[in-house]
């Protein structure tokens, strides 16, 4: 009766998943490489199983949060912070900002914050999954985003983008696609070039030389 119960639980899981939570307090429209820079830990693995944390033995969890087992293939960044991921765990609903990746087994972009050894994941960071990402994106993963965590990503969704600093990169794709996950989000990283402005970049980089010979793009 019991096994009944924890597949019926799981499965309402996999069909709700998809819903983001309406009064998560944080930005969710942010561009990739913000999530990237802002987490602790970015990994790419697999997820299985799902399970309420004070169902398992010995649990001390007085919070209602989903632990999943993780099968980690690579780490792009937080080896300062985790030498390994197998677990991570994110809040259970009704709670504010859960998340559940879906379905189960396929290979997922995962960022993240440690809190007590724990990695913790809820609908404010990118959890995505691998084969949905965009060749840019993969690839910058390895080393662009982190080459341009110093600028800044601001929001543009006016025709007048104000005024801009050295530092910035003006995201637009709410002004040509009226969306957060357009073209400028799946295949441009904001990087900082040699007279130390930022601009917005894609093609090639070389990690062992510090140059780019990417093309240019300037949006208004």
């Amino acid at each position: 009766m019991y096994q009944a119960a924890v597949l019926v639980n799981f499965c309402f899981l996999l069909m709700t998943l998809t819903q983001v939570p309406a009064h998560c307090p944080c930005n969710q429209e942010r561009h990739p490489q913000e999530m990237f820079c802002s987490a602790d830990v970015v990994i790419r693995g697999k997820l299985f199983g799902g399970r309420l944390a004070s169902e398992l033995p010995n649990s001390t969890n007085q919070h209602s949060m989903i632990i999943y087992k993780v099968k980690m293939i690579k780490m792009f960044q937080g080896f300062d912070k985790m030498h390994h991921v197998s677990y991570l765990q994110t809040p259970a609903p009704p709670g504010l900002c859960y998340l559940w990746p879906q379905p189960e087994r396929k290979h997922y972009l995962i960022t993240g914050r440690v809190q007590e050894g724990r990695l913790v994941v809820n609908s404010c960071d990118w959890v995505q999954t691998w084969q949905s990402l965009s060749l840019t994106q993969r690839r910058s993963l390895r080393f662009r985003y982190r080459k341009g965590c110093a600028c800044q990503i601001r929001k543009c969704s006016a025709w007048q983008c104000g005024v801009s600093r050295e530092s910035d990169c003006w995201w637009t794709d709410w002004q040509w696609q009226g969306k957060a996950r357009g073209h400028q989000a799946r295949h441009y990283a904001c990087l900082r070039r040699a007279g130390k402005s930022c601009s917005w970049y894609r093609g090639q980089l070389d990690p062992a030389l510090g140059k780019t010979n990417d093309q240019t793009q300037v949006f208004p």
